[in-house]
């Protein structure tokens, strides 16, 4: 792949007949100053950057990835084998073309656009400070979802293949059974109540509305930052846990735990844990930690 950065056409025409595009499989033109001038029809990657000029992109038969930045461009073409798309900072865009075979979006500060086509292979989905999206369509292929500061959106659909999750700063309060998920991280939200995750491995929540986690039997990283949650589950697979701010007076034993963090968490009253686990404090909590230190070095093989 080759990055060209260019402040004047000539300049970019000389670099592309040094090394002759033709015989590259993937060719990326960054066009910074170079606004309205010819890019290669066969191109494969296209990245613009801060051209003001461009109101609308050719249409490109071959492109498969497309990113545009901080840009005056107001439309773009549906380009057939575009699998991979990102857009950020433009304000100009107010709608997504259908593309057959995408298979990864990013939205990122682009608010006008307040709905998304349907993408029958999209597998990944990234939406940040889009303020006007208030819903996302169902893409059945759909692996991967990041939404950051969608103030607008209330609910996300069930998603079959989803197995990872990530959301911050929307006024979600509810969130689906996703069987296959794996990962879910989710910080700032109105979510109160989480649902049984089978196949869950990771777990990261930073809420205060949530008072309870369930039990997720795959569970092998937990990392609360909670003010209303006192209590967490046994989890048999559990390998790192971090607690932040939690009212939790008791850390169950979990026997194959490595790493143990507790920061700003005075409550705890009972920790047992075996002599391999890393533990790691803050100076506010360490007294609480050193008052457990004889439960902490117990032999729990037997517990």
């Amino acid at each position: 792949m080759y990055q060209i950065w260019a402040s004047k056409f000539k300049l970019l025409q000389s670099v592309i007949s040094n090394f002759g595009y033709q015989n590259l499989s993937f060719f990326k033109a960054l066009m910074c100053q170079i606004c309205g001038n010819k890019v290669p029809e066969d191109i494969e990657e296209l990245e613009i950057r801060h051209c003001y000029e461009i109101k609308k992109i050719p249409y490109y038969p071959n492109l498969k990835v497309l990113k545009i930045i901080s840009c005056n461009i107001e439309s773009i073409p549906s380009h057939p084998n575009l699998k991979k798309l990102e857009i950020i900072n433009c304000n100009n865009i107010k709608s997504l073309p259908s593309y057959p075979n995408l298979k990864q979006l990013e939205i990122i500060n682009c608010n006008n656009i307040k709905s998304l086509p349907s993408y029958p292979n999209l597998k990944q989905l990234e939406i940040r400070e889009c303020y006007y999206i208030n819903t996302i369509p169902y893409y059945h292929n759909l692996k991967i979802l990041t939404i950051n500061h969608g103030l607008s959106l209330k609910e996300i659909p069930y998603y079959p293949n989803l197995k990872k999750l990530y959301i911050r700063s929307c006024p979600i309060t509810i969130i689906h059974c996703y069987t296959k998920l794996e990962k879910l991280s989710i910080r700032s939200c109105l979510i109160k109540a989480l649902p049984y995750y089978p196949n869950l491995k990771e777990l990261y929540i930073y809420c205060l509305n949530i008072k309870s986690i369930p039990y997720h039997p795959n569970l092998k990283t937990l990392l609360i930052w909670c003010s209303s949650v006192k209590s967490i589950p046994y989890y048999p697979n559990l390998k790192e846990l971090e607690i932040k701010d939690c009212p939790i007076t008791t850390i169950p034993y979990y026997p194959n735990l490595k790493e143990l963090k507790i920061l700003w968490s005075h409550n705890i009253n009972k920790l047992i844990v075996n002599n391999k686990v890393n533990i790691t404090t803050d100076s506010d909590t360490i007294d609480t930690i050193l008052n457990l230190f004889f439960i902490i070095n117990k032999d729990v093989s037997n517990l």
